[in-house]
């Protein structure tokens, strides 16, 4: 495990959470609730980690994910971003979520917080996963034609191709038309495409899809975690297109 730079800096370093915008000003996009801090304030508030030899904050006690949080506290601390970003990375798939949702278990469990402020430990595990995207350490993976590209070539490459082809997102049936019409399979005389989500770019491509309220999901998600409630059960409705029809003879 690495150690700290300064393993008293708990002793002189006072917690400092990064400035949250005004209120009326991020009420009006979708943009992050902070100010975005330089480098060096997350150093700083790394150097807060005791390094303990117990560290409670991660295991059972503070962190369901097991996180090797005092190492990579450490290596923010040292400027070792790229290290942080691996040592993060390796018991958590989507930092970029906990840092921003957590309810943070891992701070009420740190040492320092019997004497005073815990570490910043959600914040710095936020500076990291925002800094792996931006130096182009993570890239985002998300469901892009290629993949319904390829696993529609393999299907429609069988002596028993299927006449529908059901995709989990409108990208993913994209991808299948793609490898459909590459193949001299006509849509939807010979195989009927259907989408999720009903996106632009299904309306121009024709594309039968279930629409999805986004704005409204959004929004209940927001009232939920600030509210509370009961579960919400928003509406879906299948949007009939051109790429859809009955199944040949």
């Amino acid at each position: 495990m690495a150690g700290t730079g300064d393993p008293r800096g708990f002793l002189t370093i006072r917690r400092a959470e990064p400035v949250r915008r005004p209120v009326q000003e991020r009420t009006k996009d979708w943009r992050e609730f902070y100010v975005p801090a330089p480098d060096d304030h997350f150093r700083t508030q790394g150097a807060r980690c005791m390094d303990c030899g117990v560290p409670f904050c991660q295991g059972d006690t503070g962190c369901p994910v097991q996180n090797v949080i005092p190492e990579w506290n450490a290596l923010v601390q040292q400027g070792r971003w790229k290290d942080a970003s691996l040592a993060l990375h390796a018991t958590n798939n989507f930092p970029e979520l906990t840092g921003r949702l957590c309810p943070a278990p891992c701070e009420s469990a740190c040492v320092l917080g019997l004497i005073e402020q815990p570490v910043a430990i959600r914040n710095i595990e936020q500076a990291i996963a925002d800094k792996s995207f931006s130096e182009g350490w993570v890239v985002p993976l998300t469901g892009v034609p290629d993949s319904g590209y390829r696993v529609a070539a393999a299907l429609l490459d069988r002596a028993d191709r299927p006449t529908a082809i059901i995709c989990l997102s409108d990208v993913l049936a994209l991808g299948v038309i793609r490898a459909a019409e590459e193949r001299g399979i006509r849509v939807p005389q010979d195989l009927s495409v259907v989408g999720y989500d009903d996106i632009a770019a299904a309306a121009a491509a024709k594309l039968t899809t279930v629409f999805q309220p986004h704005a409204a999901k959004g929004e209940e998600a927001v009232r939920l975690l600030t509210e509370g409630g009961e579960d919400v059960l928003l509406p879906t409705h299948l949007v009939v297109r051109a790429s859809s029809g009955p199944a040949p003879s």
